[in-house]
């Protein structure tokens, strides 16, 4: 009995994973990179090149990209520090509320 009841929630907890999906947004597709380079250094290894910022000291501007998500979800980011100093735990933001 203890068994049957174990699978059943496993088959459950595996539905419910099923039901998510994510979207990734490779750093090659922004539309503008501000004051960001493209580096393809570590390419193959991850597969894909990323944004870096590299103003020598000096803050550079924004990079950005537009996305269509194709129906309203419920979504999870999490804002990623500028300044270098450690944070601590990291806060999840949900939903659609403004960011930051």
């Amino acid at each position: 009995m203890m068994k049957r009841i174990l699978l059943t929630c496993i088959a459950v907890a595996c539905t419910f994973a099923a039901v998510a999906q994510e979207l990734l947004v490779e750093a090659e597709s922004f539309s503008r990179r501000g004051g960001w380079v493209l580096d393809q250094q570590f390419m193959d290894q991850m597969g894909s090149p990323y944004l870096m910022a590299h103003g020598m000291g000096i803050p550079v501007d924004d990079a950005t990209a537009e996305i269509n998500i194709p129906k309203a979800a419920l979504t999870t980011y999490m804002p990623v520090p500028i300044t270098g100093l450690r944070l601590g735990p990291m806060p999840k933001v949900l939903g659609n509320s403004d960011w930051p």
